[in-house]
């Protein structure tokens, strides 16, 4: 007895249920699609059931996502009132410098707020090292933050370091007034790690007032105007 391809066995025993969805295709197309090419056949269809299903799971998805907006409470950015910052209630450091003293320019200053946001990335900071970050930003400036002991703010993701210098001094008034000699001196602006843009602030503390304006720094400038030295024994 004559054995019979597999082929012809799944086009006999399919091609009954198939044949009305082809009644459109000439007689030979029709002949071969559901004989020979029954293979090509299924194929077709499981690539058409497929991506119904994918567009069933997208419109389902979206579906629930509306209801799920509907009684979740909308995210709420963050507001410029929510990063204003009271210089007079940043932390004092813990005592006088004991492995390092931080100077912008020739004025010893201690570290009493750092506020570190990310450029146009989705990631956050949340996690990160944040003492070793700022050491890799500025040799030495980890170790000041670990013995300064300022505040730290995670601000969410700026587009662009222009506007985070300007939200950043927005957001830090002097106690002293801007038109008056400040003991603080505000940096801002961008450091570049590896390629990759990080958003730097820093309020510092001098021990006298000074007549120092706001700084917004470009990358190679925080270099050229911090400066470390040891502490006098």
């Amino acid at each position: 007895m004559e054995e019979i391809p597999i082929t012809r066995q799944v086009a006999d025993f399919l091609g009954p249920y198939l044949a009305p969805a082809f009644d459109w295709a000439p007689p030979d197309v029709r002949t071969f699609l559901l004989g020979d090419g029954i293979w090509l056949t299924l194929a077709v269809l499981v690539l058409v059931i497929v991506g119904a299903l994918m567009l069933l799971l997208r419109l389902v998805e979206r579906v629930l996502g509306g209801i799920k907006r509907l009684f979740t409470t909308p995210h709420k950015d963050t507001t410029e009132e929510e990063l204003r910052e009271d210089l007079t209630s940043c932390p004092w450091p813990p005592g006088p410098p004991s492995e390092v003293v931080l100077a912008y320019y020739h004025i010893p200053v201690r570290v009493r707020l750092v506020v570190l946001a990310l450029q146009g990335r989705e990631e956050n900071l949340e996690g990160t090292d944040l003492h070793r970050l700022l050491e890799r930003m500025i040799p030495g400036l980890g170790r000041v933050v670990q013995q300064d002991q300022p505040r730290i703010r995670l601000w969410p993701r700026q587009i662009s370091p222009l506007g985070f210098c300007a939200l950043f001094h927005r957001c830090t008034p002097k106690p002293e007034g801007e038109q008056n000699d400040s003991h603080w001196i505000l940096l801002a602006g961008r450091v570049t790690l590896a390629k990759q843009p990080y958003l730097l602030g820093l309020g510092l503390y001098a021990d006298q007032p000074v007549a120092v304006e706001r700084m917004t720094l470009e990358p190679r400038q925080w270099l050229d105007q911090l400066r470390l030295y040891a502490p006098q024994r």
